[in-house]
This record gives C-alpha cells, sequence and structure tokens, in this order.
C-alpha cells in the first residue's frame, strides 16, 4: 500500500485487510485529514475519487484540530488526538496495511503541519509497554483454570443465567479435551504471553510522537 504521488492536492491510503467498521481509508489534504470506512470490495473505487476529489463519506479531520500523533517505531498503528472543543479532546487509533505505509502517513503528516510541529522519538515507559501482555496473560490464567475446573468437574460445574448461554460452548470444549489438556492449552497461551510480557519489559519500543513546538524552544 503506498500513496498517491506526493505532488497529488491529496495523498491516499488504504488497508484493505481493516477489521470490519473500522477505518481502511485514510486521505491526506493540505489542511483536512478524512478516515472512512469502506468495505474491501468498494476500496480501490473510493480511493480514487477521493484522489479525484469527489466526495466519499468520511470523518473530516481538520489538520488544526490535531493535538498529538504518536506510535510506536516498527508498529502499523497511528494514534491521533483531536481537540474537540475548547476543554475536551478525543483519540482515535488508525491500522495501516503495514509499517511502511504507516511511516509514510506520519512524514506526510509531519510535512503538512510545518516546522511548528516537533517529532520527537523516546522511549516508551515500560509499564505502559507490558499493560496488555498482562492483562492477557491474566486473562489466560484465569481461562486455564476455569478449563480445568470445568474438565474435571464433569457435569457438577454449571452455570446460570446469561453465563449458561455465554460459556457453554467454552465448558463443553473442556470436558471434550478433559483436564489435562486444558491445563496444556492454557498453559500454552500463558507461556506465549508471558513470553511478550517479558520483550517488553526488557526491550520497550521506541515512541514516534508528532507535537506542537512549546513556546520559546525551537
Amino acid at each position: 500500500m503506498t500513496p498517491n504521488r506526493a505532488d497529488s492536492v491529496i495523498q491516499v491510503w488504504t488497508n484493505p485487510q481493516s477489521e470490519q467498521g473500522r477505518t481502511s481509508l485514510i486521505g491526506l489534504s493540505p489542511d483536512m485529514l478524512y478516515l472512512a470506512v469502506v468495505p474491501e470490495a468498494d476500496l480501490q473505487q473510493a480511493a480514487a475519487n477521493l484522489q479525484e476529489g469527489h466526495q466519499v463519506v468520511a470523518r473530516n479531520v481538520p489538520l488544526s484540530a490535531l493535538t498529538l500523533v504518536e506510535g510506536d517505531q516498527g508498529d502499523k498503528l497511528l494514534t491521533l488526538t483531536v481537540k474537540l472543543g475548547e476543554e475536551s479532546t478525543d483519540s482515535w487509533t488508525i491500522c495501516l496495511a503495514d509499517v511502511t505505509a504507516r511511516d509514510e502517513l506520519l512524514d506526510a503528516l509531519a510535512t503538512r503541519l510545518g516546522s511548528t510541529w516537533k517529532r520527537i522519538q523516546r522511549q516508551t515507559s515500560r509499564l505502559t509497554a507490558a499493560r496488555w501482555p498482562l492483562v492477557l496473560l491474566i486473562i489466560s490464567a484465569v481461562l486455564t483454570w476455569v478449563l480445568y475446573y470445568a474438565a474435571h468437574s464433569g457435569d457438577d460445574f454449571h452455570l446460570k443465567g446469561k453465563q449458561k448461554a455465554k460459556g457453554e460452548m467454552l465448558l463443553q470444549f473442556a470436558r471434550g479435551i478433559g483436564p489435562t489438556w486444558s491445563l496444556v492449552v492454557g498453559g500454552v497461551l500463558a507461556a506465549v504471553f508471558g513470553v511478550q510480557l517479558y520483550l517488553k519489559v526488557v526491550k520497550a519500543p521506541m515512541c514516534i510522537t508528532l507535537a506542537p513546538a512549546l513556546p520559546g524552544r525551537v
């Protein structure tokens, strides 16, 4: 995925693999950022329409409303913080097709925002970097216990109310593979997330930030 020519009025990026309901078409003009949710089947035509200046149903974000742009080095995600009113802001995370495309968009934004914005590269907090691996590790540990207990208890383990409808398939799975394999499956998941947690703590990624320059600083 690559943008159109640098000298075009609107640069366009697409992500055919975007999750349903998430931004899959991104356009950038000298003063506006366009974020559109377009089905994969219509994405190519929508991108061409946007490049040619035709109207596309999208969230239009004035570049003047941006207050912060940031993303981890080597990642394909980019988080945009936008001013909504005098005191309120909101943050949106968009996913590009690959790291190269994400870096192209980041560079293009830096160019469009101009010299009053600065590009900063800093080490991400280890606590922040480890947050999601830690959450997933805890979930996998709880899931392992539930699978093992359900498989070990057999028909004595029952769910009630809403939990019954949501958890019946999981219980059937646990009873099908038995207590030992429940521990194995849960242990593998915990090991994967544990390794991710270790890597995040040992080597937190670099965060690339675009932010307005502070007054008095070059």
